[in-house]
């Protein structure tokens, strides 16, 4: 059994005695606790994607307990943060679907999307812009922010490619229409 499987079994393991726990109207398990091991699940979850998307290396006897741990303690916004700068899209939409929370996530846009190497080429981001992130902006302030970037994005591009057509895509993420 690998260490993942091995870990699985234990958080499945966990689930189970806590919601049978949780049956029972004398028990001390709180929400904290059932919220922790579904997290820890989903984490797993996300960890075993990433290496199967080869992101998270693996040592030559499978991905050690130890990379597991660090990822599980992970701050997720550095890990996007790291995932972009090396243009690991794909990675990044996993994270971002899997794991988003929009107070971590959407607040750290920003940040997030300053990590966006200048040579990456547009249609690399634009689908998970327009099918991840898009959707999340739903305070005005968030989209502003998030609109903003992407004008200077696309002032970068055209100057770039001495062509407006890149640039209009991009912008063109902002029409619902399309």
């Amino acid at each position: 059994m690998t260490r993942f499987q091995s870990t699985k079994t234990l958080l499945d393991f966990a689930s189970k005695v806590i919601g049978e726990l949780d049956s029972k109207s004398a028990t001390t398990i709180t929400a904290a606790t059932v919220a922790d091991v579904h997290r820890s699940l989903s984490r797993l979850g996300t960890f075993h994607l990433l290496c199967q998307l080869r992101v998270i290396e693996k040592t030559s006897v499978g991905t050690t307990g130890l990379e597991w741990q660090v990822f599980r303690q992970a701050d997720l916004v550095e890990v996007m943060k790291s995932l972009v700068r090396k243009g690991h899209l794909a990675a990044v939409e996993l994270v971002w679907t899997r794991e988003f929370s929009e107070e971590e996530f959407v607040e750290a846009l920003p940040e997030i999307l300053a990590e966006l190497p200048e040579s990456l080429d547009a249609d690399a981001y634009s689908p998970w812009l327009k099918r991840c992130v898009l959707p999340q902006l739903k305070r005005a302030e968030n989209r502003s922010r998030f609109e903003y970037w992407l004008e200077q994005r696309a002032r970068v591009l055209e100057l770039q490619e001495r062509s407006p057509h890149t640039a209009l895509a991009l912008i063109n993420l902002l029409d619902p229409q399309l």
